[in-house]
């Protein structure tokens, strides 16, 4: 439901992870998928709503997906990026990304939360 208020509301989410469409954790069946075409059907992107969700599975590399989707928070100011990790690596990836210096400092909306 929090993710819904938030489309709902105006503000896009976009939610990367390892295994986030299928949902593990909190956010179970994001994305829908029909076994027999592969058909893919995300619930909460069909809101009626300007604001937009969207979910994707990221592959097993830390440093690739946090610095990807960094730099897409930095730039897209009116979404909250969530970034979903499994593994301890994920953690030691996080902190020595938040103390490099970047060349020009600017707000990022990204979030980690870690399993």
């Amino acid at each position: 439901m929090a993710i819904g208020s938030l489309v709902k509301s105006g503000s896009n989410v976009r939610l990367i992870g390892q295994d986030s469409r299928r949902g593990t954790f909190s956010q179970r069946h994001a994305a829908l998928i029909d076994y027999d075409n592969g058909a893919q059907f995300i619930p909460l992107a069909s809101l009626d709503s300007k604001a937009f969700f969207t979910v994707r599975d990221s592959f097993l590399s830390e440093y690739a997906a946090l610095g990807f989707e960094y730099g897409y928070s930095v730039e897209a100011q009116n979404t909250l990026v969530a970034w979903e990790a499994q593994f301890g690596d994920f953690m030691t990836a996080l902190r020595s990304s938040s103390t490099t210096s970047w060349s020009r400092p600017r707000t990022s909306g990204a979030s980690c939360r870690v399993w």
